[in-house]
């Protein structure tokens, strides 16, 4: 065999062998030797507001917005830059920086880290707040995960926070507090908006045996109620009993449970300083508003028993004085 022959032979040969190892970028073979098309990497925008260009270059033309969570097909990637295709059949590119690759079986864990992300983050703005919330409300949709869910009414607390007082009626808060006007109700003393208490405590029932049911009820008991008491006792311990004290109810010894029986401790002292006198408060006097105040007095005295901490007695000891008055 002349030289030539045998080259060409050696060639054929490791031509048919990288052939087989590393197949096309289009397609590979399965093992029954058909050609399937590779899956392409998908990618999703980790900011607010994301801008898609006309080129890959940050001077180039806006195509459009991008919202936090989107999630386009990588087409192409140049030092910096991909290149997606958008709903209307253009193609655009987008910076390296604002994005993160995609994993759909990952999905949930990617949209817990890009809530916390702006969760933590102090100086967050009305619109901002708005679009994450919005995204979590279409990644809760998506998941069914409580922690997303937990993190949507964290976003939405936020959101309706970062309402003027004096801009309530006005658009886009406006706007905003209609299309979420199931989840939310309106403290008229206070001006402002709060997220409905009862649906976080339902979320809670429906996780309560999971580990995040916990950070469920925590978050339940610091979301504020609407209405004014007014100096009324009666008022103040209940809320006492379905905020910190339901979250003790189910956590005795949990993580936040020495923060929750300060809470109290700290809102019963004036009350059971002023119980005797009443210059500050206003005590029950009718006897069905008597017998309702001690039955949640009682209640609380069960719960703070249960607790782990010496500072416990301090607390039932404020309890047992407001009960002695209104016996």
């Amino acid at each position: 065999m002349n030289r030539m022959y045998r080259n060409l032979l050696t060639g054929i040969f490791v031509l048919g062998f990288l052939t087989a190892v590393f197949p096309t970028a289009a397609h590979a073979q399965n093992a029954a030797g058909q050609k399937t098309p590779v899956q392409k990497k998908q990618i999703i925008v980790s900011v607010t507001a994301a801008r898609v260009r006309s080129a890959p270059d940050l001077a180039a033309e806006t195509l459009r917005q991008a919202g936090i969570g989107t999630v386009f097909t990588a087409l192409e990637e140049r030092a910096g830059w991909t290149k997606v295709k958008l709903s209307d059949g253009r193609e655009g590119w987008i910076s390296k920086t604002i994005t993160e690759d995609f994993v759909p079986a990952a999905r949930t864990k990617t949209y817990t880290a890009l809530a916390d992300k702006y969760l933590a983050r102090e100086n967050l703005d009305f619109k901002t707040a708005a679009e994450v919330f919005y995204f979590l409300k279409k990644a809760s949709a998506e998941t069914d995960a409580a922690a997303i869910e937990l993190r949507r009414f964290r976003m939405l607390e936020k959101a309706l926070g970062l309402i003027p007082f004096e801009r309530v009626n006005d658009s886009p808060y406006k706007d905003f507090t209609d299309k979420n006007a199931g989840e939310i109700v309106y403290s008229e003393p206070a001006g402002r908006w709060y997220v409905n208490a009862k649906l976080l405590w339902e979320l809670h029932a429906e996780n309560k045996n999971k580990p995040i049911g916990e950070e469920i009820a925590w978050q339940a008991a610091q979301t504020n109620l609407p209405g004014e008491c007014e100096g009324y006792v009666n008022c103040y311990i209940y809320l006492l009993r379905v905020t910190a004290g339901e979250y003790l109810n189910f956590y005795p010894a949990g993580r936040y449970s020495r923060q929750a029986l300060t809470n109290l401790t700290n809102f019963l002292e004036p009350l059971s300083q002023d119980s005797a006198r009443q210059t500050g408060y206003t005590g029950p006097y009718d006897m069905s508003d008597r017998a309702e105040l001690n039955k949640h007095l009682a209640e609380l005295r069960q719960i703070v028993s249960k607790t782990p901490y010496v500072e416990k007695q301090k607390t039932i000891d404020q309890l047992n004085r407001i009960a002695e008055v209104f016996k």
